[in-house]
């Protein structure tokens, strides 16, 4: 059978990789304590960043669709060694930012690092507390990815469930060149929610 270039392009829809939205969903504030906690202080901090910056949409340059990878065991019956699954790994993500200048994503992501890790930051007086983490349900939030399709419908959703920063980048500067400062964050999580909203024939992919 001849191939069909007309055929392939008619059927051939690419995914655009600039259109697609991601956000950043801060930790919740508890109210147990009537938000007197230093971590709900925090928590609080970040939200009100994350609320004045719309999520950081428009501050968002780049980020992927997750990978995940299968960890395998060698494994012998007999005859030849195959592997076999184990469990699955989610692989860390990279988002870049946009600065701008009243660098509220540095502000965001150096207080949440605060909440993840200890606030010597903006610690009064240095102590041994301030180098203290905090718990993992203190700190633990979603990342959101969304893709659209070139007629501006959602195509994808993927959630980043229980995620955190583990690595802000330095932001380098130079009296050499002009440019718009950039921020990388990268992100662990401990897995992932994916549900697609296309319809191919009669057959649904939404995810339920």
């Amino acid at each position: 059978m001849a191939f069909k270039t007309d055929e392939f392009k008619s059927r051939f829809n690419p995914q655009r990789t600039d259109l697609f939205e991601c956000m950043i969903l801060p930790p919740s504030r508890d109210s147990s304590f009537g938000g007197t906690t230093g971590a709900d202080r925090l928590r609080s901090s970040l939200a009100i960043l994350a609320g004045e910056r719309d999520n950081f949409i428009f501050d968002i340059e780049s980020c992927e669709l997750p990978a995940k990878n299968v960890n395998a065991i060698d494994h012998r019956y007999y005859g030849n060694i195959n592997k076999i699954a184990m469990n699955s790994t989610f692989i860390d993500m990279t988002l870049t930012f946009l600065l701008d200048e009243d660098q509220r994503v540095l502000d965001f992501f150096q207080t949440y690092l605060d909440l993840v890790t200890g606030n010597v930051r903006k610690a009064p007086v240095v102590s041994s507390t301030a180098f203290e983490p905090h718990y993992f349900d203190d700190y633990k939030s979603t990342v959101r990815i969304i893709t659209y399709s070139k007629e501006g419908q959602k195509t994808r959703q993927v959630d980043l469930i229980d995620a955190y920063p583990i690595t802000v980048s330095s932001t380098p500067l130079n009296w050499g060149q002009t440019a718009i400062g950039r921020l990388s964050v990268t992100f662990t999580y401990r897995y992932f929610t994916d549900n697609s909203f296309i319809t191919r024939g009669v057959a649904s992919l939404q995810a339920t």
